[in-house]
């Protein structure tokens, strides 16, 4: 992306600060499309600085360890469990960011002969930013006891907490990435298309063997 287009004077198109964290989230939840593109310029502006990138292991920490949180908030346990949980949970988490990532990115390079793994991994980092809001949704579940209504309004905010950051989620991979809407629905399609062919050569393969063994 030309250095002179994140210069522009229209702030909507300016690389973000260091310190600008707080904006950052706020931008992610209420203009998403603008946001991962300054993020994306921010990471080419500064392509020495690694704030972002340890957001993203920030932000990827917190996510993870909120699940095994609200589980012990609601149903309790130990704090040895708990804590062996958060552990658990963590590293689950780095290691599907990571992977997911690295998949998706190799797809990426395979297809057009590029792939900015910093840009991606930090763009879907900030995609999760919507699964903060779990934890009041499991509050107005924990609270359907006295009032079920509650409890209905929790699992329709968890619903649309998913539906949220997967749309982010594909929204991220697409600015990050640089494709447009035919190429991501390429991108995301095709581990299922493989999966598909893997399954079938799998079956065939099974097929065969089982033929030559009853013989």
């Amino acid at each position: 992306m030309p250095t002179s287009f994140w210069q522009a004077d229209n702030p909507l198109y300016r690389p973000y600060g260091d310190d600008a964290w707080l904006e950052r989230i706020y931008d992610i939840w209420l203009t998403p499309f603008s946001a991962f593109k300054r993020l994306a310029m921010t990471i080419e502006a500064y392509p020495q600085s690694n704030v972002l990138l340890i957001e993203a292991f920030v932000i990827v920490f917190l996510i993870s360890v909120l699940g095994p949180l609200l589980t012990f908030s609601s149903q309790g346990g130990t704090p040895s469990f708990l804590l062996f949980n958060m552990l658990l949970s963590t590293l689950l988490g780095i290691i599907v960011w990571g992977l997911s990532g690295l998949f998706l990115g190799m797809l990426a390079f395979a297809l057009s002969g590029q792939a900015c793994w910093k840009r991606l991994y930090i763009l879907m980092a900030y995609a999760l930013l919507p699964w903060l809001f779990l934890a009041p949704a499991t509050m107005m579940k924990i609270s359907a006891a006295s009032f079920s209504a509650m409890g209905v309004l929790g699992s329709a905010v968890s619903v649309l907490v998913w539906l949220w950051s997967s749309a982010l989620f594909c929204l991220a991979i697409q600015t990050a990435l640089r494709l447009k809407g035919p190429q991501l629905i390429i991108l995301l399609l095709l581990p299922l298309g493989f999966s598909l062919i893997w399954f079938c050569w799998l079956l065939g393969f099974a097929n065969n063997l089982i033929r030559f063994l009853s013989m």
